[in-house]
This record gives C-alpha cells, sequence and structure tokens, in this order.
C-alpha cells in the first residue's frame, strides 16, 4: 500500500471516530478563511507544541490581518512571525507558497468551492501543495 493510500484510510478512520464522538459536523465547510485558517495552523502543529504552533499562528493573524496579505508578505516577514514554533523556514516557505499557488490557481483565496467537490477531491487538492500530506 502506498503511503498516500495509507495516510487517506487514516484520515478516513480518524474522521469516522470523531463522527462518532461528536456527531456529523453540520456543515464540512462554513467559510473558507477558515478553512485556511485550520490548513495553515495545522502546518504551523507539525513537529511543535500546541502552545508554540497557537502563538505563531496568532501572531502572524495579528501581524497581517489577512491570508492574502501573507502571500504578499516577504518570507523572512512570515519567518520571524512563526520561528517560535521551529521548522521556521520550511513552514514559511511552504506557507507562503501555498497561499501564491492558491491565488494562482483560484484566482483568490477562496475555497468555499470546496462545498461542491467530493472529499476525494479535496483530499487530492489539498495535497497538491508542497508540505501538505
Amino acid at each position: 500500500m502506498k503511503r498516500s493510500d495509507r495516510l487517506k484510510l487514516n484520515l478516513e478512520i480518524i474522521a469516522d471516530e470523531l463522527c462518532l464522538i461528536f456527531g456529523k459536523p453540520a456543515s464540512r465547510l462554513a467559510d473558507e478563511h477558515k478553512i485556511l485558517d485550520v490548513l495553515i495552523a495545522t502546518k504551523l502543529s507539525q513537529n511543535t507544541t500546541d502552545k508554540s504552533s497557537y502563538k505563531a499562528f496568532n501572531r502572524l493573524k495579528e501581524k497581517f490581518g489577512s491570508w492574502e496579505r501573507v502571500a504578499e508578505a516577504k518570507e523572512s516577514e512570515i519567518r520571524e512571525c512563526i520561528k517560535v514554533c521551529g521548522l521556521a523556514n520550511t513552514k514559511a516557505r511552504d506557507i507562503k507558497l501555498m497561499l501564491i499557488e492558491m491565488i494562482a490557481k483560484y484566482g483568490k483565496l477562496d475555497l468555499r468551492f470546496f462545498k461542491n467537490i467530493s472529499d476525494e477531491e479535496i483530499y487530492d487538492e489539498l495535497l497538491s501543495f508542497k508540505g501538505i500530506g
């Protein structure tokens, strides 16, 4: 079994368990910026503590105010905000690149179209970005 297939299977199991515990969410994707919030927060949480990743996430939001402004920022500015969570060089590069690619691909940072595609298509779309998966 390929790594991506194992990852997908594990994610499906986790999602099923969460639904059993908390119930099925009313809406998969309520707000495109919340989707980006979760995606970026998840990226920041890699190989660090929750406390550090929350701090880095909040610094980004406070300094830039929007993901569009993060996409326009210098990588060094992003790195400075997130250095508290470790691997700042890689995470800053991946976050900036992902946001730029989303703007190039979709015209803006708007992921509402995810509501109209299958979970498998969402999964494939997200895995197309460097540093996700």
